[in-house]
């Protein structure tokens, strides 16, 4: 190595010819030498210092060149390490377009097309890679919310069918519902809620057939919608089979207009009695829906309930009738019954006392007990009146008494109080009107016989009843009855 040769010619130098003058002038210096004996050395030393210098000069020379080289060989280095850097950056970002960011768009396109609800799209990047991976996972999520979202929108689709239909059902309940309950059934109702459900449903006629005690086994009250096909009747042998149906059940029927056709017959009634079947007549080859048939038995047990309640009504108001005849009589028997019967043993006195001479007075006191008899049932069958006119309206039990106590009180000589201690809504409509009667009856009896001059009448609750009293100050009963539950 040249640098190293002369740095070796240095060191040799200074070892051979520049050191040891340099010593041995430290020594003479240390060791108080004159003046004369210190020049020898220093002139050697001084001597041999520009040629010492200068071989170093000549070292820093070698050694500025070499790194001069090596700044060079430097700058070379860096350009070729530029270069394949810039050549590695390129091809890195060529390789991470193509491998990276064409896939990661086309995953970007399919997830923003999934967002907006399209699962067409596709990613064709797919392969081993951690991108490919995920492509290919991608695809098969779309595919399966395609999928997916085709059945939830099908689902969907028969949910609102669903749902539409549901709510046909049921405003078509309403409908028949509030017609049966606003008016009372009667044929023209029956045509209008047949026709309401012929079409609501659309499935064919219906027919509604009532069977009545008179009737028996025979469907005698009939009301479709067929047209074109006779009286709608059905066939002969069918009537008892179809009127104990106690499910809806699918018949074969052959019409009178010689017209063959399938019925599905729903029975109409509650579970007390049986009043007929609904029948449906089904097109050629078609049958009904489980909604129809559900729908279709709503409907016929919402008609049956509405026999039943009108059936109801009127056993109520013919047992009502029945019980309104029988205090009438009752009350005539009480009052007017006796009355004439008294009448009619004073005629038959008055009629032997004419027959026999010398009566004469005697009949003029038949007659004027006659005269005050007629007087007493004229004033029981104004009285009898009076209480069968007897009504309560809207201002309840309360009222009613006080009327009842100003009438009875002006009628007699009694003062009459009243002691209403009753809440308005102790009583039911059927009570109160017994709670008057009583007071009514007992309050007539006081200002007829007791002749008494004050009485009170007091109504107050009484453990889970009520307590109704009457008081007066009149006679009572001196005698025991002569007959049980006379007075």
């Amino acid at each position: 190595d040249e640098v190293g040769g002369q740095y070796a010619r240095i060191t040799a130098l200074w070892e051979r010819e520049m050191k040891p003058p340099l010593l041995e002038h430290v020594r003479l210096l240390r060791g108080d030498a004159t003046r004369g004996s210190q020049a020898l050395p220093r002139a050697e030393y001084l001597a041999g210092v520009d040629a010492f210098v200068a071989e170093i000069d000549r070292l820093v020379g070698m050694l500025e060149q070499v790194a001069e080289r090596r700044i060079d060989l430097l700058r070379a280095l860096q350009v070729a390490a530029l270069v394949l850097t810039v050549s590695i950056v390129v091809v890195t970002m060529m390789l991470i377009q193509r491998r990276v960011m064409r896939p990661l768009g086309e995953l970007l396109a399919c997830a923003d097309r999934v967002r907006r609800g399209d699962f067409s799209g596709r990613t064709r990047f797919t392969g081993d890679d951690e991108l490919g991976r995920l492509g290919a996972a991608v695809n098969l999520m779309a595919e399966g919310l395609s999928k997916l979202y085709g059945k939830l929108e099908q689902r969907v689709a028969d949910k609102t069918r669903d749902l539409a239909r549901t709510n046909h059902s049921l405003e078509l309940l309403y409908r028949v519902s509030k017609k049966l309950s606003e008016e009372p059934v009667s044929d023209r109702l029956l045509e209008r809620l047949l026709k309401d459900i012929d079409e609501g449903l659309q499935s064919g006629p219906v027919t509604l057939c009532l069977a009545t005690r008179e009737a028996g086994a025979r469907g005698a009250r009939l009301v479709t919608t067929r047209t074109g096909r006779g009286d709608g009747g059905c066939w002969e042998e069918g009537c008892r089979a179809c009127l104990d149906l106690k499910r809806p059940q699918l018949f074969r029927l052959d019409l009178p207009c010689g017209v063959r056709t399938r019925v599905m017959s729903f029975p109409v009634g509650d579970r007390d009695h049986r009043f007929g079947v609904l029948l449906m007549d089904l097109t050629q080859g078609k049958g009904l829906a489980p909604w129809q048939e559900r729908l279709l038995g709503a409907l016929a047990g919402h008609i049956g309930t509405a026999l039943s309640l009108q059936q109801r009504v009127r056993e109520s108001r013919r047992l009502v009738l029945h019980e309104e005849r029988g205090i009438i009589a009752r009350e005539l028997h009480d009052s007017l019954a006796q009355s004439l019967s008294y009448l009619k043993i004073q005629v038959a006195r008055l009629s032997a006392a004419l027959d026999t001479p010398g009566r004469a007075g005697e009949s003029k006191v038949i007659l004027a007990e006659l005269r005050q008899g007629i007087s007493s049932a004229y004033r029981q069958l104004r009285e009898l009146l009076t209480t069968f006119r007897l009504k309560m309206d809207d201002r309840g039990l309360g009222h009613a008494l006080e009327e009842t106590v100003q009438e009875l009180r002006a009628r007699g000589t009694a003062d009459i109080r009243l002691d209403n201690r009753l809440p308005a809504s102790a009583l039911g409509p059927n009570e109160e009107i017994h709670v008057l009667q009583i007071v009514r009856e007992a309050l007539a009896n006081v200002v007829r016989h007791s002749g008494a001059e004050s009485a009170r009448v007091t109504l107050a609750r009484h453990g889970d009843g009520i307590q109704v009293e009457v008081w007066d100050d009149g006679e009572g009963c001196a005698a025991p009855a002569d007959k049980e539950h006379h007075y």
